[in-house]
C-alpha cells in the first residue's frame, strides 16, 4: 500500500515539474517575441557544424582553432606541397616545428603531427601564424608561381621570403 502512495506521489511530482517547465517555457517564448525561431534553428545547425568541424568561417573562435582549422586544408594541398620534404620545410621555417624522422612517416602522419603541435605554440605566435597561413591559402596561385620560379632558376624556395611577399614586412 505504501508503494502505491509513493508511485502516486512520484507521478504527481513529475506532472507538477512538467507543468512548471511548460509554464516557464511559454513565458520565455512570449518574452522573446522578436526572435525569429525559424532562423534560430538554422543558426544552431550552423553553429553545431562549425563546432564539429572547427570551421573558422562559421563562428568566432580562437586563433588556435582558426589555425588548426585551416592547416589541414593547406597542408593537404598537393599543388603547394607536392612532397613530404616541402611539408617539413614549411613546418620548420614557418611554424618553427621540428619533425623528427619525417622520412619514415607518411604524408598524413606528418600533417597530423604538425596540426597537433600547433596547439602547443605560444598564444602570441598563434596570431601571426594564423595570418600567415590564411594568406598562403588565399594566395595559392602566387605561392605556386614563386615555387616554380625558384625551381626554374635553381634557387632555394624560401617560405619566409614568400610570406613576406604575401603579407609584407609588418610581421618581422
Amino acid at each position: 500500500m505504501a508503494s502505491d502512495n509513493k508511485k502516486k506521489d512520484n507521478l504527481e511530482y513529475e506532472r507538477q515539474q512538467f507543468l512548471n517547465f511548460f509554464e516557464e517555457l511559454c513565458w520565455l517564448l512570449d518574452s522573446n517575441k522578436e526572435i525569429n525561431f525559424k532562423n534560430a534553428s538554422k543558426y544552431l545547425k550552423n553553429y553545431r557544424s562549425a563546432l564539429m568541424h572547427r570551421n573558422p568561417n562559421n563562428f568566432e573562435s580562437t586563433d588556435e582553432y582558426n589555425l588548426i582549422g585551416i592547416l589541414p586544408s593547406l597542408l593537404k594541398d598537393r599543388e603547394i606541397f607536392q612532397t613530404n620534404s616541402q611539408l617539413v620545410q614549411f613546418a620548420n621555417e614557418v611554424l618553427a616545428l621540428n619533425i623528427p624522422s619525417w622520412e619514415k612517416k607518411s604524408r598524413n602522419e606528418i600533417i597530423g603531427l604538425i596540426v597537433c603541435e600547433v596547439e602547443d605554440v605560444n598564444k602570441e605566435r598563434l596570431k601571426t601564424l594564423n595570418k600567415w597561413t590564411q594568406n598562403i591559402f588565399n594566395n595559392k596561385n602566387e605561392v605556386k608561381n614563386l615555387q616554380s620560379k625558384a625551381k626554374s632558376t635553381g634557387d632555394m624556395f624560401s617560405w619566409n621570403e614568400t610570406i613576406q611577399k604575401l603579407v609584407g614586412t609588418e610581421n618581422e
